[in-house]
């Protein structure tokens, strides 16, 4: 039958073979990883950026398109174009409570 003492040291011997790996296996990873990851972390950033800058515009175009459309359908010329019509326009608040609409009513 095997001792203790032998199976006691064959555990100790695989738990510190384990942990020898896994010191080994980190330290030689770290850099890589790490550079891989600062990598991948400044492309996020840009695409970030870029997007924010994106959204910015697409706003600014939508908020002066829909002042230009409330212009222009008040407007002399507006109420030429749709005479006898009546238009209903539903816009949608965009903000914390996207429940919340307001209606502008036109009646020409």
């Amino acid at each position: 039958m095997i001792d203790f003492r032998y199976h006691l040291v064959s555990l100790i011997a695989v738990f510190l073979a384990v942990a020898l790996g896994i010191v080994i296996g980190t330290t030689q990873l770290n850099g890589p990883l790490t550079d891989n990851l600062q990598g991948q972390v400044t492309a996020l950033q840009a695409d970030k950026r870029s997007l924010e800058d994106q959204t910015q515009l697409l706003q600014t175009a939508a908020a002066s398109a829909q002042s230009g459309l409330v212009a222009f359908l008040t407007s002399s010329a507006g109420l030429a174009l749709l005479g006898g019509l009546v238009l209903l326009l539903l816009l949608r608040r965009r903000g914390r409570r996207s429940s919340r609409r307001a209606r502008l009513i036109f009646e020409f």
